[in-house]
């Protein structure tokens, strides 16, 4: 999958939004490398990570060097204690997930600097629905997303809500949803400036603003759109969206494909079954103030009970 980046003046405006300078990230970035070679604890894959991948965090933590760590860290323990972002390199279960769920991520970044990423119902049946198994391959493409793209200004997720069923909403574990909220707060740089929900029966409404509206930051609150509409009713860059949808991209199904088949041959996926080993961490970093990451059981209690 190749991903046209942005141009190099519109990647110094994203870095001006957030009061970050180029030379700023450069110096950061060795750093944070630096900081790496030190954290035995984690995966040794740490050290083979690309820039582009590191440079998510920096940007996305407004260059708090930090809370990069911070961040980092709790990607790579959250990686190993919740069912969401364990298996993924298992060919079958992504072929599985496809079947019913459709997921695309455009290649091109919109002129304000965001990707669409883009999700919906394939085949609403709730015989194929599994939905671990979607929101495993939906976590997966989150991360083939930095590690093979550049400087965005974050992305803006567009969910097609047509088939989805209370049926559907019973087979979504409580847990689940819960490591959704842990993985964008705690463990997940890339920005989302849009959530939208389109052609949402009402109880689609209902379970989101009980379940998950309530724990999330007043900005995403302020992002998250639930709507009974169609997606041009709230969202204005037709033109970028699949022709699916009214817009000039290519059937949503060919787009799904191809997108699938990056994933299925990403030769990166073995390496996301290494996790932390919890042993091996240094005892000055057991009372971090962030109270998810670095002490033993603590992701359990909160992602699983």
């Amino acid at each position: 999958m190749t991903f046209v980046p942005l141009s190099k003046e519109r990647e110094d405006e994203v870095l001006k939004e957030v009061n970050y300078s180029r030379g700023q990230l450069v110096r950061d970035m060795g750093l944070l490398k630096a900081w790496l070679r030190e954290q035995r604890h984690l995966p040794k894959t740490r050290l083979t990570e690309k820039d582009t991948f590191l440079e998510h965090f920096l940007v996305g933590c407004k260059g708090s060097l930090e809370n990069a760590k911070k961040k980092l860290d709790g990607y790579y323990t959250l990686r190993g204690v919740t069912p969401l972002l364990q298996e993924r390199d298992n060919v079958e279960m992504l072929k599985r997930a496809g079947v019913s769920q459709f997921l695309w991520v455009s290649t091109k970044p919109l002129p304000d600097g965001t990707l669409i990423y883009m999700i919906g119902a394939r085949d609403a049946s709730l015989d194929l629905y599994d939905a671990v198994v979607c929101l495993r391959r939906a976590f997966l493409s989150c991360e083939y997303l930095m590690r093979n793209i550049g400087i965005i200004r974050g992305k803006q997720v567009l969910i097609d809500a047509t088939g989805f069923s209370a049926g559907h909403a019973l087979r979504t574990p409580p847990t689940s949803l819960r490591t959704i909220i842990t993985f964008m707060r705690e463990a997940y740089p890339v920005r989302v400036k849009k959530f939208i929900i389109f052609n949402a029966p009402p109880y689609v409404e209902s379970m989101i603003n009980t379940f998950i509206r309530p724990f999330l930051p007043q900005k995403f609150q302020e992002r998250l759109i639930v709507t009974k509409e169609n997606i041009d009713k709230c969202f204005s860059n037709m033109d970028d969206l699949p022709t699916t949808y009214g817009g000039k991209q290519g059937d949503i199904f060919e787009l799904a494909d191809k997108w699938e088949s990056a994933l299925l041959s990403w030769d990166y996926l073995p390496n996301l079954e290494e996790t932390v080993n919890e042993d091996a961490r240094p005892s000055t970093d057991k009372d971090r103030l962030n109270p998810y990451f670095g002490l033993h059981g603590s992701i359990k209690a909160l992602v699983i009970d």
